[in-house]
């Protein structure tokens, strides 16, 4: 499969139909979507996230994306391929959801990934992040290639209007003073983030000390047009 592109029909894998959309007689019902799961909440939910391609991302290494195109994570698939050298293809988007966490990543070379998460800031990752950050603001950072590291993560869960399926879109790093202004900008509209609508783009971005690298951007482009919209 080359960059940018989804994998071709397959005659032997049946094609998924239209999502059904919900009877306007069990909308007005307005019932609880966790009902029947026992001991479930929103935390115990995985929706596919929105993956940022990076220089060291695997799929850029293999050559099968590139730099700034946006994934899949389920899938796999390029479904928002970067549009130049600066700037991705815009996503139109509408949140639903913010969660702040802090990971435990192991260090690159030993490819273990993620280690642990949590979303309590009493918790001994987010007592690490804190330290570990105030360490890199005094010049003592970290190498992600030998050490373990850990980070705050602003978590938003959306609705991709256009495919009509929920992801996760991740904003660590650099991408937290751009998570920090997008929730500036829902809260000064004085309704619901779900009222909002935003598209969502990737943007090569430098910081301070002059590295280059991708981040999510957003736009408000307006509000939902009525409730049938805002039922989403």
């Amino acid at each position: 499969m080359s960059a940018g592109t989804e994998a071709p029909n397959n005659p032997l894998v049946p094609v998924a139909a239209s999502a059904p959309q919900l009877p306007d007689f069990l909308r007005a019902k307005g019932g609880n979507a966790l009902a029947g799961m026992d001991g479930f909440s929103g935390k115990d939910l995985i929706f596919p996230r929105l993956t940022l391609m990076q220089a060291l991302s695997p799929m850029v290494g293999e050559r099968k994306a590139r730099e700034g195109d946006v994934m899949h994570s389920t899938t796999k698939a390029i479904i928002y391929p970067r549009v130049n050298e600066s700037i991705g293809s815009p996503i139109s988007i509408v949140p639903v959801r913010l969660v702040k966490e802090w990971c435990h990543w192991a260090s690159r070379v030993s490819k273990k990934g993620l280690l642990g998460r949590t979303t309590d800031p009493k918790h001994p990752i987010a007592r690490k992040a804190r330290e570990q950050l105030e360490a890199t603001r005094d010049g003592h950072k970290p190498n992600q290639q030998t050490d373990e590291t850990y980070n705050e993560t602003h978590a938003w869960i959306v609705i991709d209007t256009n495919r009509d399926e929920p992801f996760v879109v991740s904003m660590s790093k650099g991408g937290i003073r751009e998570s920090r202004a997008w929730a500036s900008t829902i809260a000064a509209k004085g309704c619901e983030m779900f009222a909002q609508k935003y598209e969502l783009f990737a943007f090569y971005d430098k910081n301070k000390n002059n590295e280059y690298f991708w981040v999510f951007k957003t736009r408000l482009v307006g509000f939902v047009k009525d409730t049938a919209e805002f039922d989403l």
